[in-house]
């Protein structure tokens, strides 16, 4: 029966303890700078014939843990009073008065996102290698 011994295991579960919690913080800015592009997006997009809607638009939520980062951007309970005509554009709506379907912004928010989608996705990527390239340095 052979026997070894591996010198130097637990230095190197707190060397990549320590990067990872300093890569995380990397991630966590890039996922912010995603989060502050789709919202330029939403901005832009935002039928501007509804009011002043566009404006109360903003990121409404950050949610962290150990290991992953969410930002909820757009419209939500927060700003639901500002907004909620941005949301009725979005999918239509029908007018009781007149008896028609409004569908004249339908959409808008997905082609807020589409616009967005491939600046948002190199942001992630070029931090996600940033992040390897510390862990593994």
């Amino acid at each position: 029966m052979a026997t070894f011994e591996i010198k130097g295991l637990k230095e190197l579960q707190k060397h990549l303890g320590n990067a990872s919690q300093a890569s995380f913080a990397k991630m966590n800015t890039a996922c912010k700078k995603g989060a502050d592009l789709v919202l330029q997006s939403q901005k832009a997009e935002a039928p501007k014939d509804t009011g002043e809607g566009a404006n109360a638009l903003s990121i409404v939520a950050c949610r962290t843990g150990k290991g992953f980062c969410f930002y909820d951007v757009g419209i939500n309970s927060t700003n639901w009073e500002q907004t909620k005509q941005l949301w009725f554009h979005n999918f239509g709506y029908y007018n009781h008065w007149t008896n028609t379907r409004i569908c004249m912004h339908v959409g808008w928010f997905q082609k807020a996102l589409n616009q967005c989608k491939q600046q948002v996705q190199s942001e992630l990527l070029r931090a996600g290698r940033a992040m390897v390239e510390d862990i593994f340095s």
